[in-house]
Parts: structure tokens; sequence; C-alpha cells
């Protein structure tokens, strides 16, 4: 096993300059349907399955929905390229993928094939909160499907339940229906949106009516939003991005304050020699980017100020050198040692911002690693897609990236 210090040695913190462009790449396009409003950037999540061939050249999407299902449980009558896309599909944290496995009930409740949706977005906390799809839809076999449910619409945009937008949030247990991605869970019967390449849905009337406007270019949406279109540049710059993470607002508020001497051990300690505060940054983000060479989870960190994106990075990098896991109550060196990841420090200037990037990457498997392993690991010890992104948001969700709060506290 490598040395903790080989671990974490981090390369030479540089700054690039990225040009800004008018065009996004597509894992961030549903920002563009996404209202700008501080409830709805709290939490935002981005999923890219037209990118997995883009990321891995040997995966083909499967032809079939019932192909892509006899690939996810491993049926031999499936070519090697669906099986290789199914496994990265299997990698990604998609909340809506549980249609897949009712995806015979998918074109009743909403009229598509899973195979369609492109990109995938969910955004917002209850009750503020959306579900989005982009992609190649039938609408005709949309509207048919609203139809036959009760839905109605003025203008074939915004489709309502019995003609009632405001009826939503209610919870209706007898008409529970998981194949709907759209409140189907919880028996809802959420107003939506139908426009090329589009499906929006909300419990919140007015959620899915600014997001139509924000679609629309009559208010300003999430991508119109400098810093996220600064980090979605930065991230873009390392490679393919399948998945990415966004935390705003009240949730990067209170993932990030706090104290970190409490946070390791329940009371106030002194901290290790060198632990120094953090200047708060304005977005916080992770991602799972691919390149020819190698996965990572990519953190990444904006600010306003070159030197404080570059202090911020020195600073993380030495806490991982010197601080435990909480979770797994060893040290962090030890932790990434265990799954061959290096870390990375770099500064990318985007559009007005310094985004600071820490880059947990990991050797890329073969195609046959891919076909033989499990979900997690493949037979010769390579990490599989989207675990190193797993692992990063388990830690936020868990809050065990004390490497990363802004106030060490301490005596």
């Amino acid at each position: 096993m490598r040395s903790p210090a080989a671990v974490c040695a981090f390369v030479a913190i540089t700054t690039l300059s990225f040009a800004q462009s008018d065009d996004l790449p597509s894992i961030f396009r549903p920002l563009s349907a996404i209202a700008d409003s501080p409830l709805s950037r709290d939490v935002i999540s981005l999923v890219d399955r037209d990118a997995i061939p883009l990321a891995y050249p040997d995966a083909r999407k499967p032809s079939s929905t019932s192909a892509l299902v006899n690939a996810l449980i491993g049926q031999e009558n499936v070519t090697q390229g669906e099986a290789v896309w199914a496994l990265v599909f299997r990698g990604l944290l998609d909340e809506t993928a549980q249609t897949v496995t009712l995806s015979e009930d998918l074109p009743e409740a909403l009229g598509i094939e899973v195979l369609q949706i492109g990109q995938v977005a969910t955004f917002g906390s209850p009750p503020a909160n959306g579900t989005l799809f982009t992609g190649d839809f039938d609408l005709h076999a949309v509207y048919s499907a609203l139809a036959a449910r009760g839905y109605t619409t003025e203008d074939e945009l915004l489709w309502c339940y019995e003609g009632d937008c405001t009826n939503g949030l209610q919870v209706n247990p007898g008409q529970r229906n998981p194949a709907n991605p759209f409140g189907g869970s919880l028996g809802r019967t959420q107003p939506v949106i139908v426009a090329p390449g589009l499906l929006y849905s909300a419990a919140s009337e007015d959620v899915v009516r600014s997001g139509a406007a924000a679609a629309a270019g009559e208010v300003r949406s999430v991508a119109d939003v400098p810093v996220y279109r600064a980090v979605a540049a930065a991230l873009a710059s390392q490679g393919v991005v399948l998945q990415t993470t966004f935390l705003d607002g009240r949730s990067l508020l209170e993932s990030s304050l706090m104290n970190l001497s409490i946070h390791l051990s329940g009371t106030p300690q002194p901290l290790p020699a060198g632990i120094a505060p953090i200047d708060p940054y304005i977005l916080y983000a992770v991602a799972d980017v691919v390149t020819p060479a190698d996965q990572a989870g990519i953190v990444a960190f904006a600010y306003a100020s070159e030197a404080s994106a570059t202090a911020a990075l020195e600073q993380m990098a030495y806490r991982l050198t010197v601080l435990n896991s909480q979770t797994l109550e060893r040290p962090w060196a030890e932790v990434l040692a265990d799954r061959s990841l290096t870390v990375e420090a770099e500064v990318v200037a985007a559009q007005g911002f310094f985004v600071g990037l820490l880059r947990f990457a990991t050797p890329l498997p073969t195609t046959a690693d891919l076909v033989e392993g499990d979900s997690h690991v493949s037979s010769s010890g390579r990490i599989m897609p989207g675990q190193v992104y797993n692992f990063l948001v388990r830690g936020l969700y868990n809050r065990d990236d004390a490497w990363r709060l802004w106030d060490p506290g301490g005596e």
C-alpha cells in the first residue's frame, strides 16, 4: 500500500483561463428550464444518460427497454456494448431510475420509453422541488397518456389533472403508481409541462409555471446565473461529465458552517497544527468526470478571488493528510489509498470567477473490467463507474467531509 504522503501528493495549483461559451454541455442544459430562485437552487442534481458512450466508447445504448432490463439483471442474450452501457447506467445516482424496473408501465403513465430520456434533473427541496427530463419524446404519445389519466390542457404546454393545477400537493395512496416519476410514488397528480425535448413536473403549481417561463426565456433561469456557468465550464474542461450535484443557499450554508472541532469529537477540542479557516465559497459542486485515462470524482468551489480559491485548495489538501474519516474511523490518506485514489488540485478561471477543483482520480476500468466485474469493483481491482462520485456524495450527506468546512473552530 502506498504511503499517506504518496496518496496526497498534490500537483502544483495552477490557474487556467477558460473561454466563455454560449452553449453548455448537454448535462447542464436542464438548468435553462429551472427558474432562478433561492429555493430551486438549494440542491440541484443532474444526470446525463446520453453521455455514457462519450465517456465509455465501447458502450452501446440497449436496443430496447427489455434489452436494458436483461443487461441490468445479467442475462446472457445482450451484446457486450449493451452490458457496458447498463453497468455505467447502474452507477448513476438517478432518483428516477426506478422506472426502469417498472418500465412496462412507463409508457402508460407518461407516454415515453425509458431509453428516450437523455438528461435528468431534480432540484429544490419540498414543497418547492421538481423533476425534469430532456430527450427525444413523442409529444403526441405524451398527450395521449396524460389525457387517458384525466389530464387536460388549454395550450398543449401546461397539463393539469381534471383542469386543476392546484392539486399537485395532494397525496393519494390509492392512486400510487411508482412507474410515474412525476409524483406517482405518493399518488400525486402533479401538473406537467410538455414541450419539444422537455418534460417537467413539480407538485407546486408556482414551480411548474416558473419553470415554463424559464424554459421560454421569459424569466432568468439557473443557466443564466454566472457562477453556475463558471462552475459548469470548469467541470466540462476536465472531461466528460456524467453526473453532478450543486449546493447553494441554505444547503450550502448548513453543510459548510459546522464547527470542525465539534464535528470531529462532539465537543470542542484542539485541532492538528496547520488547520486554518477557509474563506466561504459561493457555490459547491460534486461531479463524476471521465477522461480517456481515468475517472474522477471532482469537487468544485467557486470564488470571486483567485487568492481565496488557491488558499482554500491548499488548506483542503492539507486537511486530507492530517484528518480522519469520521464514518470509517481511519485517516483520510489510508481511505484514499485503499480506493486507489490520487488527488490533484487546480484553479480554473471561468467567466469572472475562480473555481477550485479537487480531483479524486482512479484508473479507468477496461472493457473487460466492465463486462466481468460487479457494480463496485472489477476482478482486477479497478473501481467501477460512478463509485468515486457516490463515495463523495455519501460523504457530503453523511457529513463526513470535514476537510471542506469553512470554520475549523477549536481552542
